[in-house]
């Protein structure tokens, strides 16, 4: 039986729970979690607002002050209000969050080494690129 049809949901779900159990345990001792991770990665470039980084992320406003809370309490973010609207807090990255957001990353990078070893190279780089590709659709 050919059941392409509705399977990649199922395999888009395993692959994210085997991924994320890696990438928790990888961020641990950063005392990060992927939340976390996923916001210092936005703020990397240029501040943003809270509103834009709920947006940017895929969170909710009152999930998005709770982890926007947690990195401010660890030195890795600052908030400040905008000088355009005053009702506005922008979030910059702390010196302390861009050295743990590298570390993050470098964590990151060897987890999917881990993950992916077993593939040959064009098999990764293709992984990549059809999830891009997939993210990046309508809908």
């Amino acid at each position: 039986m050919d059941d392409s049809g509705y399977e990649i949901g199922f395999l888009l779900r395993r692959a994210h729970v085997r991924a994320s159990a890696a990438f928790k345990a990888a961020l641990a001792p950063l005392g990060i979690d992927a939340r976390h991770f996923a916001v210092l990665h936005e703020l990397v470039h240029a501040p943003h607002s809270q509103r834009r980084l709920v947006d940017l992320i895929g969170s909710d406003k009152s999930a998005m002050v709770r982890l926007v809370d947690d990195l401010e309490r660890a030195g890795l973010v600052s908030r400040q209000v905008s000088v355009q609207d005053r009702r506005v807090q922008v979030i910059t990255l702390t010196g302390k969050g861009t050295t743990t957001l590298q570390a993050a990353q470098e964590s990151a990078a060897d987890v999917t080494t881990v993950l992916t070893e077993h593939m040959p190279a064009a098999d990764r780089q293709r992984l990549t690129d059809l999830l891009r590709e997939f993210v990046a659709g309508p809908g």
